[in-house]
């Protein structure tokens, strides 16, 4: 799956026929609906993907502010870090 112009949603059970923990990955007129083993599983898979896809789109900006958030680095030092001073 080509991630740029994809989007990612979690899927209530009414929606898959009653499976619990389904997400999907939709782009152009495909949807990958996948299911995890669990609520934590689907929400990391959701959350992977997502970030994944903002790169995708250019949003490189995610991931250097993900690097700051797990150095324990404040909001100010990335504006810094991203902004020429």
């Amino acid at each position: 799956i080509k991630l740029m112009g994809c989007s990612v949603a979690l899927v209530s059970r009414s929606d898959v026929a009653g499976q619990p923990w389904c997400f999907r990955v939709m782009t152009g007129l495909t949807t990958l609906v996948m299911q995890a083993t669990g609520e934590e599983e689907m929400l990391s898979w959701s959350v992977t993907l997502y970030r994944a896809v903002a790169m995708a789109n250019g949003g490189g900006y995610l991931l250097v502010k993900e690097r700051m958030r797990l150095a324990g680095q404040a909001p100010d030092e990335l504006a810094a870090t991203i902004s020429p001073a």
